[in-house]
This record gives C-alpha cells, sequence and structure tokens, in this order.
C-alpha cells in the first residue's frame, strides 16, 4: 500500500487535529517531507501508525527521545511492526523505560531485558491502531474524498 497523505488528511485518518499532526512532526519524519513554500509533506501508512504510537506513549509521559528511539528501533525491524503488510502485535514498554514487541502479549512481556522486574507497563495494542486506520482510508475512499499516491 503506497497511499500518501497531507497533514490534514492523515489527522483525519487517525481522528485528530492538523496542529497535533504537526506537533508529532518533531518526532515522526514525514516520507516525503516539504521542500519549499507551497509544497505539502505527505505522509504514509507507517506514519499514521507511528503518530498514533507516539501520541499513546506521549500521553503516558514517556519522553520525546525514547519515543524517537523505540520508532526507529520499530521501523528497522525485519517484523515490519509499523508496515501496512507487517506484523500484528504488541508494543510495551515499562517503568525504566525499556520496550519490547510480540505478536501475543505474553511474547512482548517475555521480551523485556530484565535486569530488574517491571513494576508498572504501557500496552499498545498495534493491531488496533493498524485495524483502524485501515477502516478510516476505507471510508474515506469509499465517500470518494481524494487521497494522494
Amino acid at each position: 500500500m503506497d497511499l500518501r497523505f497531507k497533514a490534514a488528511e492523515a489527522a483525519k485518518l487517525i481522528d485528530t487535529s492538523a496542529i497535533d499532526v504537526a506537533r508529532l512532526g518533531q518526532i515522526i519524519v514525514p516520507d516525503i517531507p516539504a521542500h519549499g513554500k507551497g509544497f505539502h509533506s505527505l505522509y504514509s501508512f507507517r506514519n499514521l501508525v507511528e503518530m498514533q504510537l507516539a501520541g499513546r506513549m506521549a500521553a503516558f509521559g514517556v519522553p520525546q527521545k525514547r519515543i524517537q528511539r523505540l520508532i526507529i528501533a520499530l521501523r528497522t525491524s525485519r517484523c515490519q511492526w509499523l508496515n501496512y503488510e507487517g506484523r500484528y502485535g504488541f508494543i510495551i514498554c515499562d517503568d525504566s523505560w525499556r520496550w519490547s514487541a510480540g505478536e501475543t502479549l505474553e511474547v512482548a512481556i517475555r521480551s523485556i531485558p530484565h535486569p530488574m522486574p517491571a513494576l508498572a507497563v504501557i500496552i499498545v495494542d498495534l493491531a488496533a491502531i493498524k485495524m483502524s486506520i485501515r477502516k478510516n482510508i476505507e471510508l474515506n475512499i469509499i465517500e470518494g474524498e481524494v487521497l494522494h499516491e
């Protein structure tokens, strides 16, 4: 799936405002950045998943630099967690900002490095995020709204 979306379209697809998309631009680099006046940044499906993930992690107080590192690691993962055709699963971040990913919650929890036990964890359901975005894309295509390729 190689669709690209302007900021306002991206905002609609992830049920947020264009201002929030701009704020997330501090963490998420669009696949096609704007080059000068009159050009728009274009966001991919992966960027939309990254925005949703970043927003959820930030809501729980995960520092921006940690979120950026997590997203970079997920982008380069062979499981392609963030991609349209990538795996579904869970992302977990513990109270020491250690994180892991797994297709099941059990696998994700077992994959956290354990030099000390976690007292609290943040669990993000990547499948729910991806399915929500896919559904919104399909609804917008059916309604005849223009999406950029």
